[in-house]
């Protein structure tokens, strides 16, 4: 039987009362207590029975009308987790036992796995449910596991990234208590359900230690499974078979007649809806509320045709015409309803948080605010009740299958609505996006503390650029409200900061368009504020890439409009400061530096006329300032300038300012100048080694440790002890950075560096022939960039590979 969590929770807070005894040393090297006998226990912080079923509580009391039978799915889904297979080999034998569940929303894959530990939960010690689909949750749902397991006390809970460390270190090493024994332990058995996984490489960083246990997955993406593994089986959930069908709308329409006729009407409605369990639920819920049975709703259906399938899209995709049957009947009958689908057909599905819907009644009225709120409620408690949406218990937010969506859309199209609900979705996004580039303020950009917004709401960016990228050739984009452009824009920024701007080149090019399809509506000076942002946004991407022709074309295309915008105005201002840094750099990759130097005390004394002027509004010019004089071959310029800029930031931000990368960037840029002073000064070897190890603590701290400017530092910190003859470290760095970086054409130059030093230390410790391979790859990449100056493996030299990053930076 399973342990209600507040039973859990009430078992003594120490071990029981009686003589102690050691056991022999075990993997863990811990101690061991007598317990007491009739019962398993763990013993970790306090005694804690099993078994353990750790659900939340709304899942667990969920009862379902109908359980669709998925025999075969189950039997799948224990074998996979209760069986080894005869051919396994002995790589499988080093991973859990794995299953994984994919397959569209609202299939079933949630509720198939409910059932599966329903049904086995009598065999296993420990049963765990958490949703996977963000860190946070995972975090979340981690550390109420160490809570209930004894891992930790409740004041320990506070530190979410410690506690569920703590659970994830448990799961490797489950130590479980045997009743009268002192001369063995056992592990615990246990069953781990990650439900509704979005990424890979969050689920990777969560996933278990060890081979002990089994995971059970459930995701939308059928390639799902972390990298390494090797034994995971994929069920990917279909349509019910017709009679699990039928039987599913017979109880939910509660009409239970099985003559001849009702059974063929059903039949045609399910295959209709091609067994999609919502959308037969859906049709059952609409039978039922409107007192038919199901032949005289499939009578009426034929009279419903027509107009369905008007308002559905040219593909005739008839699988999700029972959910268009039950969005009609609200279009009819509950206006305020279906606006609120409306406003959630237009944003990302998998989660739309409460406070996306709720942030625009902050600018209303006390009295005003609450009227607002109640209604909103009211209304997304009844969608719920429908079917049509889900809503989380403990949050508020919101999840709605694609089929609904695509539908409330074709409908708001045919009727003329699409539009004014498009631009309602994006105000709604706008509203709460802090945005950097409206009335840019030098100094904020890469502050980290507007990440989680960011991340919340970078999904409906995608989203609403799908849908305009859907409806590009209809002559209703032209009335698409220019929030759109800039938020695109916005979103480039923040994935080049999180060091995945290869994710966002497709939103530059739909807000170029964008800004492009309205020039003949605006003014001369907007039309050339929205060719400055788009320009801004590609050479942020140039930057990533390392590409010092872009960065320089771009930056001259900016210079030359906000020049023109300064004359015009008369007053300078923070983008114009930008502007000129911009093109000192665009200098500085030619490898002009008296000119890029001219340009950053430009900037420099633009900055200082600005209201609200701060030291560490200076960073950027000082910063470029010092790499540039150690181009010149000026070191103690360039040592006296970084240091003047970390002395800025600390003194405003304090020693530990972990606010942004820009501390971390000038420790890499003072790192890299003593590398190349070393050879007249032997001690700035270890002195760079140093300053990289700061600059990666301080990247680590406040963007991670996979994110792409962490993953330079390390490879600086690798450069490093290279030269100091320590090529074993070395080689371990940069063969975990190149196992970390993303494999994209956008980041090539750097793969390029990584790869041609791994292969350096392969080659100094006698692994010739892994060297070779990563040799080619680093020569491959030059030759692809560098066209003109071809080399071979014999040919090729550490200055070729300097060549392909002139004007090395963060």
């Amino acid at each position: 039987m399973d342990v209600p969590l507040q039973d859990a929770d009430a078992l003594p807070s120490g071990p029981p009362k009686g003589p102690e005894s050691s056991s022999p040393e075990s993997s863990s090297g811990a101690s061991f207590v007598n317990l007491p006998p009739g019962d398993n226990f763990i013993l970790n912080e306090r005694l804690v029975k099993l078994p353990i079923y750790l659900v939340p509580r709304i899942l667990s009391d969920w009862q379902p009308k109908y359980f669709q039978s998925r025999h075969m799915e189950m039997e799948r889904i224990e074998a996979a987790l209760f069986s080894k297979l005869p051919d396994s080999n002995e790589q499988d034998s080093l991973n859990h036992s794995i299953c994984t569940i994919t397959g569209l929303g609202g299939i079933g894959k949630t509720e198939l796995s409910l059932k599966f530990i329903t049904k086995f939960k009598d065999v296993i010690d420990a049963i765990f449910f958490t949703a996977a689909d963000s860190e946070s949750r995972l975090k979340e749902g981690y550390s109420q596991m160490a809570l209930k397991l004894g891992l930790l006390g409740t004041l320990d809970q506070k530190d979410l990234e410690a506690s569920s460390e703590i659970f994830r270190l448990w799961l490797a090493n489950p130590i479980r208590g045997i009743p009268n024994s002192n001369t063995a332990c056992a592990t615990v058995k246990w069953l781990l359900v990650y439900d509704n996984v979005e990424s890979t490489e969050t689920l990777q960083k969560f996933w278990p230690r060890g081979n002990s246990g089994k995971v059970l997955i459930t995701s939308r993406n059928p390639l799902i499974v972390p990298r390494g593994i090797f034994n995971s089986t994929t069920i990917r959930l279909e349509g019910l078979p017709t009679k699990d069908a039928v039987q599913l709308l017979q109880i939910y329409s509660s009409d239970d007649n099985n003559d001849a006729k009702s059974i063929e009407d059903a039949t045609q409605i399910v295959e209709w809806a091609k067994g999609l369990p919502m959308a037969v639920k859906q049709l059952g819920c609409i039978i039922f509320s409107e007192n038919t049975t199901i032949s005289q709703f499939r009578r009426a259906l034929n009279t419903k045709y027509q107009l369905l399938r008007r308002l559905r899209d040219t593909k005739g995709d008839e699988k999700t015409l029972a959910t268009l049957w039950a969005l009609e009947s609200l279009y009819e009958r509950h206006r305020s309803l279906f606006e609120l689908l409306g406003v959630l057909s237009m944003l990302d599905p998998e989660l739309v948080p409460h406070e996306l819907l709720t942030t625009r009644s902050l600018l209303l009225s006390p009295n005003e605010r609450l009227a607002y709120e109640a209604s909103y409620i009211s209304s997304r408690t009844q969608l719920a009740k429908s079917s049509l949406i889900h809503v989380s218990s403990e949050t508020g937010d919101i999840q709605i299958h694609h089929l609904v969506q695509d539908f409330v859309r074709d409908m708001l199209f045919q009727t003329g609505q699409a539009v004014a609900f498009f631009n309602m979705a994006i105000s709604y996004v706008a509203s709460m996006w802090p945005f950097l580039n409206r009335n840019y303020i030098t100094g904020t950009a890469t502050n980290v503390d507007r990440w989680g917004t960011c991340h919340r709401l970078l999904p409906h960016i995608f989203h609403l650029r799908d849908i305009y990228e859907e409806w590009s050739n209809s002559d209703i984009v032209s009335r698409f409200t220019t929030d759109l452009p800039d938020l695109l824009l916005e979103a480039v920024q923040y994935c080049n900061e999180r060091g995945a701007g290869h994710t966002a080149i497709s939103l530059v090019e739909t807000a170029d368009n964008i800004y492009k399809s309205s020039e003949f509506t605006t003014s001369l000076a907007t039309m050339s504020e929205n060719r400055t942002k788009v320009y801004r946004a590609r050479i942020g991407l140039a930057v990533s890439s390392r590409e010092g022709d872009d960065v320089f074309k771009f930056s001259r295309q900016v210079f030359e409009i906000e020049e023109f915008l300064h004359q015009s105005k008369g007053r300078p201002s923070s983008i114009l400061a930008v502007a000129y840094n911009d093109m000192a750099v665009g200098w500085a990759f030619r490898r002009e530096w008296k000119r890029a130097i001219a340009f950053l005390n430009d900037s420099k004394d633009i900055r200082e006329m600005l209201p609200g002027f701060t030291r560490d509004k200076l960073f950027s010019p000082l910063y470029h300032l010092g790499i540039v004089y150690h181009h010149q071959g000026d070191f103690d310029a360039a040592e006296t300038t970084l240091k003047q800029a970390i002395e800025d930031r600390s003194a405003i931000f304090g020693p530990e300012d972990t606010r942004s990368v820009r501390s971390a960037a000038l420790y890499y840029a003072l790192g890299n100048m003593r590398l190349d002073r070393a050879d007249r000064r032997r001690g700035d070897l270890m002195k760079a080694l140093g300053e990289f190890k700061i600059a990666v603590a301080i990247s680590t701290t406040c963007m991670g440790a996979r994110n792409r400017t962490t993953l330079l530092c390390q490879y600086q910190v690798a450069r490093a002890s290279m030269m100091l003859q320590d090529y074993a470290t070395a080689r371990d760095l940069l063969g975990e950075v190149l196992t970390h970086s993303i494999d994209s054409p956008m980041y090539e130059r750097d793969t390029a560096r990584m790869a041609y030093y791994y292969a350096h230390c392969l080659e100094v410790q006698g692994m010739r022939e892994e060297s070779v391979v990563w040799l080619n790859k680093a020569l491959g990449i030059h030759n692809g960039k560098r066209v003109g100056n071809t080399k071979t493996l014999e040919t090729l030299a550490e200055s070729d590979i300097i060549a392909l990053v002139p004007y090395d930076f963060l």
